[in-house]
């Protein structure tokens, strides 16, 4: 049996939480697919640079095409976590609440 290669497109996030991930991606078509339109969940690995990445599955509730890019990339999808490993929620979490200390009152 044949399986096919995994297809990846490499971006950056703009904004993160507990429920969701906001991306920011230089394409909205990958393989065919509209990855904001048809209505399936996308496949995330997040890599917070201290450690092994954190996977997780979100679905995308919006997108727009940026006036003028940012960091390369053109298009912006908002999306809410589907589902997460208990590990990576935990490390996940924790990195959100690290980064909410360490910002000034």
């Amino acid at each position: 049996m044949l399986r096919k290669r995994l297809q990846v497109l490499r971006g950056h996030t703009k904004d993160i939480s507990v429920k969701g991930v906001c991306l920011l991606v230089p394409q909205i078509h990958l393989d065919g697919r509209h990855l904001a339109a048809d209505g399936r969940a996308l496949e995330v690995q997040l890599e917070m640079g201290n450690g092994e990445p954190i996977s997780m599955l979100v679905a995308p509730n919006r997108y727009e095409r940026l006036e003028d890019a940012e960091l390369g990339c053109s298009y912006l999808i908002g999306t809410h976590i589907v589902s997460m490993d208990e590990g990576d929620r935990v490390r996940y979490e924790s990195f959100i609440n690290d980064r909410l200390q360490a910002q000034p009152a």
